[in-house]
């Protein structure tokens, strides 16, 4: 009975240790065998407005499909940003560091005239929009 009793002791210790590992970094099993093949879904953050001749940073990030989603953060490095109108903001694209395995897939959009747009990331057949308003340039 007492060895039963340290076995199951044993298990849960590794079980949380492990569970606490695996969470506590930012793996990327797109690529991984039995990792995840598809998004649940895709987030895009950042501001929402910017002046023209400025930049703001938006950042994407998913969640994998199916019970792995629980535990890892998709970088969606994949993802492919739009905007509605290239003539009100442009798109320029930030490429993490060489062996950078943490970072989210970011943009900066650049206002170039006063209006709104829509950007969009999409990747893996989900894609998600974030509305930006382009503002007057404040004057000193």
């Amino acid at each position: 009975m007492r060895c039963y009793s340290q076995f199951k002791w044993t298990a849960l210790g590794v079980f949380l240790i492990g569970t606490a590992l695996i969470t506590g970094c930012n793996v990327d099993l797109t690529g991984v065998a039995g990792g995840p093949t598809g998004l649940d879904r895709i987030s895009l953050t950042g501001p929402s407005t910017v002046q023209v001749g400025d930049t703001i940073r938006l950042s994407a990030s998913g969640s994998p499909s199916g019970l792995i989603g629980f535990l890892f953060l998709d970088p969606i490095r994949d993802g492919k940003f739009t905007v509605s109108d290239a003539t009100i903001a442009a798109i320029v694209r930030l490429i993490p560091p060489p062996g950078d395995t943490t970072s989210v897939a970011s943009v900066r959009v650049q206002g170039l005239k006063i209006g709104s747009v829509q950007v969009t990331v999409s990747a893996r057949g989900k894609s998600a929009t974030h509305p930006v308003e382009v503002t007057p340039a404040s004057t000193p």
